[in-house]
C-alpha cells in the first residue's frame, strides 16, 4: 500500500522522525503527485504511523486516515496465506469477504478523496481459448455516472453506469495474500468504521438531496463535465481554504436508486445472508454560482449555507430607499392570490448609478436578508447576436425561476 501524504503533513512528519531513517529519506526526495508525496506503507513503524494518524486527524485528511485504518485491519487480521493459484483465488475471496461480513462491500478511495463502497456482486473464472485465464469480480453501486444518465426504458440497461469490475491474471497474484492483493488495487475490506462513515454520508445526502433551490457552500473537490462534443467528468480541486457557493439543482434529474441486488452467486457459494444491499455514492447535483456550470459534489464536501441577515444593519442607504427596498423584498405571498392565475410577475428592482456606489453590494446584502441565492449574470454571458441573446436570456430566466 502507498500513502499519498500532502506536502504540509509530510513536512510536519519529517520534523518528528529520525532524519537518517528510510522514511525520512523518502519524504525528502523529490516525488510529488498532485501536491502529495507518495510513500510505501512498509517504511513506517508504529510510532511514525501514530504520528501521521494524529496529524491527519488535526488536518481532517479523512482519506489518508482510512488508508491507515485499512492497513491496521490487515495487520490485526489472522495471518493470511499466499494465494496458491489463480483457480484458488475465488474460493479464497469468498472466505475472506464472508468473514466478519457486514454488507458484503469493498471500499475504495475515489479520485476526490472520498471513501466509496461497492457491493461485491459476482466472481467468475474465465479461460479464453486463445489468451490467458483471468478472474473477474463484478461490483455494483448507485454511482455518480448512473445518476447523470437519463431515464432507461430498456430493462436490460437499467444498471448502466452502476457497474465496475476488478480483473486479476496469474502474474498479479504472485507471492501475494488476498488482503495484499486487494489493497494493492486500492480496495479495502469493510469494517465498522467504514460503515459508520458511509451511514453519516447517507444521512447527510438524504437531508440535502430534496432541498431543491437551497444554497450550499462547497470546499475540497468537485466534478465538472468537460466542454466539447463528447463531454467527460473531470475532477477539479478548489483552492485550499476557499469555498464556493452552489445551489441544489437536483430538480433537473430523474434519479433511480437500485437498492437490492440478486445474491444468487453468494447463495450458491454457501453464504446464506448479506451481499444484497447496493450502496449509494452520495453525490449532489449543484449549480456553481461563479462558474455558471453544473457540478457534482460529494456530501462530505458540502455544507448548508448560513445566511447573515444582520448585514442589513451595516448597509448605508438613505432611509427612504431602505424602506422601499424592505417593502419590495418582503414576503408578500399573502397578497399574490391572482384573480387571473399566473398573472403576477414577481418584483423587479432597477438600480442605477456610477460604478462603486453599492448597487451590487445592495443586491448581495438583501439576498442575505431574504435568504435566497444571488444569481449574478454579466452582459457578456448573453451573447452578441439577437438569437444568442434570446436563447441565453431564456435559459438564464428559467434557471433563476428554479
Amino acid at each position: 500500500m502507498e500513502f499519498e501524504i500532502p506536502e504540509t503533513l509530510a513536512n510536519e512528519l519529517l520534523g518528528t522522525i529520525n532524519e537518517d531513517s528510510l522514511l525520512a529519506k523518502r519524504l525528502s526526495e523529490y516525488g510529488l503527485s498532485r501536491g502529495k508525496r507518495v510513500v510505501p506503507s512498509h517504511l513506517f513503524d508504529a510510532a511514525s504511523l501514530n504520528t501521521l494518524y494524529g496529524l491527519c486527524r488535526t488536518a481532517n485528511e479523512r482519506g489518508l486516515m482510512f488508508q491507515m485504518l485499512a492497513l491496521d485491519n490487515i495487520h490485526a487480521a489472522p495471518a493470511a496465506r499466499k494465494i496458491p493459484s489463480l483457480e484458488m483465488l475465488i474460493p479464497g475471496l469468498i472466505a475472506w469477504l464472508s468473514r466478519d461480513m457486514i454488507d458484503g462491500w469493498l471500499y475504495k478511495l475515489s479520485k476526490d478523496g472520498v471513501l466509496l463502497p461497492w457491493l461485491v456482486h459476482s466472481m467468475r473464472f474465465v479461460q479464453p481459448v486463445d489468451s490467458a485465464a483471468y478472474v473477474i469480480i463484478g461490483l455494483l453501486a448507485n454511482t455518480l455516472q448512473a445518476a447523470e444518465r437519463g431515464p432507461v426504458t430498456d430493462p436490460r440497461l437499467r444498471r448502466t453506469g452502476m457497474t465496475n469490475s476488478i480483473t486479476f491474471y496469474a502474474e498479479d497474484i504472485l507471492d501475494c495474500t488476498i488482503p495484499e492483493l486487494m489493497t494493492g488495487y486500492g480496495y479495502f475490506k469493510e469494517c465498522a468504521e467504514f460503515k459508520n462513515e458511509y451511514e453519516t454520508h447517507l444521512k447527510h445526502f438524504m437531508q440535502m438531496q430534496p432541498k431543491f433551490g437551497a444554497q450550499f457552500t462547497v470546499s475540497g473537490t468537485i466534478w465538472m463535465s468537460s466542454e466539447g462534443p463528447r463531454p467527460q467528468l473531470e475532477c477539479m480541486r478548489l483552492q485550499a481554504g476557499t469555498t464556493a457557493r452552489c445551489v441544489n439543482d437536483e430538480e433537473l434529474l430523474e434519479r433511480h436508486f437500485d437498492t437490492t441486488a440478486d445474491a444468487t452467486f453468494w447463495r450458491s457459494s454457501g453464504i446464506s445472508e448479506g451481499f444484497e444491499r447496493i450502496p449509494q455514492h452520495c453525490y449532489l447535483h449543484l449549480f456553481h454560482l461563479d462558474y455558471h456550470r453544473s457540478i457534482w459534489v460529494h456530501v462530505q464536501n458540502v455544507e448548508s449555507y448560513l445566511y447573515k441577515p444582520q448585514l442589513r444593519d451595516k448597509l448605508v442607504l438613505p432611509h427612504a430607499h431602505r424602506e422601499l427596498i424592505d417593502i419590495l423584498t418582503a414576503d408578500r405571498n399573502f397578497l399574490m392570490e391572482d384573480i387571473v392565475e399566473g398573472k403576477s410577475g414577481g418584483t423587479t428592482i432597477l438600480c442605477k448609478g456610477a460604478p462603486g456606489l453599492g448597487k451590487t453590494l445592495t443586491a448581495e446584502v438583501y439576498a442575505e436578508v431574504v435568504q435566497k441565492p444571488l444569481y449574478r449574470v454579466h452582459s457578456g454571458q448573453l451573447g452578441v447576436t439577437v438569437s444568442s441573446v434570446e436563447a441565453n436570456l431564456s435559459k438564464i430566466l428559467r434557471r433563476a425561476a428554479r
